[in-house]
């Protein structure tokens, strides 16, 4: 097999894990943020994963031309892996998602209901708080996000998913997950722990009566 074969069944594969709905998309995010936090080379990827997430994070930017995606180097990765996990665990936290570019410009993805968190850096700018936030607390603010391909696809999955952001009603999980009709549990396995949690209380209570 050809390298440009290669090159395009890797794409394809990319993009297949990432999904084409804004509700993947996000799950992608999802999974990603919550991963191993892979920084300054503690604990990094393995060869296979890193390729695998320079593939996915072009697939996620670039879904308009799959057939020109071009892989995300490996500093990107690992920058974004950090911003990417991050961001998700502010999420997690009830706070909202947001943390300054390279461009110098910030981003700030806000749901209803989520109190502001900013990056210790971002404490000592010689600018106002305000300076970052959107005028409308709940309003996502993408200003100059397109010079960052990346923070882009990010406030525009975020928003498209809306209020399906939900939080895994397991308690020993919690975690975030994009809704999907009336699902309450991020995967099955939190569903049938829950289930069989709430049946063995059950037989419990039973016993004494």
């Amino acid at each position: 097999m050809d390298s440009h074969s290669t090159r395009r069944d890797a794409a394809q594969q990319a993009l297949q894990r990432v999904g084409h709905t804004p509700e993947a998309q996000a799950q992608w995010l999802l999974d990603v943020g919550y991963g191993p936090k892979y920084l300054f080379g503690v604990d990094g990827p393995t060869p296979a994963e890193r390729r695998a997430l320079q593939w996915e994070m072009a697939a996620f930017c670039h879904q308009d031309r799959p057939g020109l995606l071009q892989p995300f180097s490996e500093d990107e990765v690992m920058r974004w892996l950090a911003h990417i996990h991050n961001g998700v665990q502010q999420l997690h936290k009830g706070r909202a998602w947001g943390h300054r570019l390279v461009t110098h410009c910030g981003f700030w993805v806000p749901k209803a209901g989520q109190e502001p968190f900013w990056p210790y850096w971002w404490l000592g700018s010689k600018y106002p708080q305000d300076h970052w936030e959107p005028r409308e607390r709940d309003m996502l603010d993408a200003r100059c996000t397109k010079k960052d391909r990346m923070a882009h696809r990010i406030c525009e999955v975020l928003t498209a998913v809306g209020g399906r952001l939900r939080r895994c009603l397991n308690k020993e999980c919690g975690h975030l997950f994009v809704r999907q009709n009336r699902q309450l549990y991020c995967t099955p396995a939190c569903a049938s722990v829950v289930r069989i949690r709430k049946y063995r209380a059950k037989q419990r209570r039973a016993a004494r009566v």
